[in-house]
């Protein structure tokens, strides 16, 4: 249980005017943070997968407030289409939304904890480990 405030700027003419306005500007700045950030994320996981077929990386999939259960039928050795698509979900969201990133296919698992000799250190939890590091670079980019 959360404490709500309420403040009516209702009458104070041009304050309320540029209040607004700077709110309208810092909540989209923070949202187009948030999209950077994802899809940075998204496009390194994509990048570093590693590629036999092109299978696993083609389903490193982005879905919003969902997680489908199956994987997608494709390939994509150079993750141009899956960014791609990715980059195309991603903007499709809101500040309100959860973005996932996952991928079904029934081995990533195991490329993740090392089967595999082009990524034996995985590609999930070396980006995630990266991550603050990535949004602190995003947001000192976009500092006014």
């Amino acid at each position: 249980m959360g404490i709500e405030y309420k403040v009516d700027i209702a009458g104070l003419g041009p304050f309320a005017a540029a209040f607004a306005k700077a709110t309208n500007e810092a909540l989209g700045k923070m949202n187009t943070v948030r999209k950077e950030f994802i899809t940075e994320m998204s496009d390194r996981i994509v990048d570093s997968t590693p590629v036999d077929t092109g299978r696993a990386k083609f389903n490193n999939q982005i879905a919003v407030n969902t997680i489908p259960q199956s994987a997608l039928f494709g390939t994509d050795k150079d993750g141009t289409e899956t960014k791609q698509r990715n980059k195309a979900e991603i903007e499709k969201s809101g500040m309100e939304d959860t973005v996932h990133l996952y991928n079904q296919v029934t081995y990533v698992d195991g490329l993740e904890h090392g089967t595999s000799k082009q990524a034996p250190n995985g590609f999930y939890g070396v980006n995630i480990g990266d991550a603050e590091s990535i949004l602190d670079a995003i947001v000192a980019k976009h500092k006014a």
